[in-house]
């Protein structure tokens, strides 16, 4: 008699191992290149014959979306969206103290009841850290009261219809915004906190500080750190005041410090200010890179 095979069947992981990151590209690079491989530009002739009018293009890869014009021209086409995107509008605002009712949030709803009734509503709100006017600190701070700002502050947001059904809502955490760790780049706020501001704005996007967001053919970072004062602080040679009062120009940065926005090796950089404070806030239009540094009265 053949004795029975005995079949063990092995429990599969929802979590894969670390080489498979690294198989992921590779097997996405290996698909493209059979792709193009049947392609007679990019195939390699099998004889020393002669090429065809295009001739040949080996061991070079671009991916790139597109339109070919009829002069031969490629014309990327997120260039060309970018450029109609005139209506598209961020406004950023740092340190939106959740705790300060009567103060902060009655300023926020005042941001929110302005951009309700204009005509184009803008596409992203970005509100950075810090949420809470003191360092989240576990023996002091309570989560669930925590959890109970971000309910009202996603109950506001929904009060606002517009809002609500066109625009983006970027949520990233500040230096002393609870969180698992401190270190570099931090982790998106905890679910617990913002689970209640969830069911208000389904679309609300909580990030890592710092992040990046695509536009089009733009990469905009958002940077949430107190990084002047420690660099300032830890100075070895003082900055000299006859060339400028001004820290900016020696130190770049964008933190709770006063509101700013320059060039820089043609990058353009902004700090929004603290909101909490004095109520700064910035809107970007990334169609033309224009930045306006607004407030409110206080």
């Amino acid at each position: 008699m053949i004795p029975s095979e005995r079949c063990f069947a092995r429990r599969l992981s929802i979590r894969s191992d670390a080489p498979a990151k690294a198989w992921l590209y590779r097997h996405r690079f290996l698909l493209l290149s059979q792709r193009l491989s049947r392609i007679p530009q990019f195939s390699r002739p099998s004889f020393n014959g002669e090429l065809s009018e295009f001739g040949s293009c080996e061991n070079t890869i671009v991916l790139a979306q597109g339109e070919m014009q009829l002069d031969g021209i490629f014309q990327l086409r997120l260039a060309e969206m970018e450029s109609r995107a005139v209506n598209d509008m961020f406004v950023i605002l740092s340190d939106v103290w959740l705790d300060h009712e009567e103060k902060t949030m009655a300023k926020l709803e005042t941001v929110l009841d302005g951009y309700e009734d204009v005509e184009v509503v803008p596409s992203l709100f970005v509100l950075m850290g810090n949420f809470c006017s003191r360092p989240f600190n576990l023996a002091c701070n309570s989560l669930s009261s925590l959890r109970s700002d971000f309910a009202k502050l996603g109950k506001m947001i929904g009060n606002h219809q517009r809002l609500k059904e066109n625009s983006r809502f970027l949520f990233i955490p500040g230096p002393d915004d609870a969180g698992p760790s401190t270190v570099l780049p931090r982790c998106a706020l905890p679910k617990f906190i913002t689970e209640e501001l969830r069911k208000h704005i389904p679309n609300a996007i909580f990030a890592s500080n710092p992040c990046r967001v695509k536009f089009y053919t733009q990469e905009i970072v958002f940077f949430r750190q107190d990084l002047l004062y420690r660099m300032r602080k830890s100075c070895l040679i003082p900055y000299s005041t006859e060339e400028t009062s001004d820290y900016f120009e020696h130190i770049v940065l964008g933190d709770k410090s006063e509101q700013k926005a320059f060039k820089y090796t043609g990058i353009t950089c902004f700090n929004p200010g603290s909101f909490s404070n004095d109520f700064t806030f910035v809107v970007y239009r990334p169609c033309n890179q224009e930045v306006e540094l607004s407030a409110l009265e206080s």
